[in-house]
């Protein structure tokens, strides 16, 4: 039988979901990516990526409240 985890650290969600949580654009996103300074993305499949959930909350957490 296939069980679901609840562990955070494996939840991944879409570039949609991402972009709302941050509140940057998708290729914000991408630019900081490619500079190291985003959680990288995982490919889940040949056309599908998604991003660990708990590394976007954390990375968002360190950035400067303004």
């Amino acid at each position: 039988m296939f069980k679901i985890s609840s562990d955070p650290s494996s939840i991944l969600i879409p570039l949609s979901q991402v972009t709302a949580l941050v509140n940057l654009s998708p290729s914000s996103i991408r630019r900081l990516e490619i500079i190291g300074d985003f959680p990288p993305k995982r490919k889940l499949s040949a056309r599908r990526i998604g991003y660990v959930q708990a590394e976007v909350i954390a990375w968002a957490e360190t950035r400067t409240k303004a």
